[in-house]
């Protein structure tokens, strides 16, 4: 398995209890310590629980992200992102 950042989408079933976005999860983290996502990732999935008043699902994510991993992402680290997709 590849270390690896995970979406927005990908988050957002885990949130909801996919079992199988649970299971790869769960997977992943027998390989490695910690979920990674992106600050975007973070923006979009905490705006949206603003956006809903969601106060507990807040939490919930506060408390997920305080156990896991941001990345902050630059234009430079974008280009080679993009150069690695292309």
């Amino acid at each position: 398995m590849t270390e690896t950042i995970v979406d927005t989408d990908i988050l957002s079933f885990y949130f909801k209890g996919d079992p199988q976005v649970t299971e790869r999860f769960l997977s992943y983290l027998n390989e490695f310590d910690q979920i990674n996502i992106s600050i975007l990732t973070y923006y979009e999935i905490l705006s949206g629980l603003k956006f809903k008043k969601a106060e507990k699902q807040i939490l919930e994510f506060e408390e997920f992200i305080n156990n896991n991993t941001i990345i902050h992402i630059s234009e430079e680290s974008t280009r080679i992102s993009s150069d690695i997709y292309g």
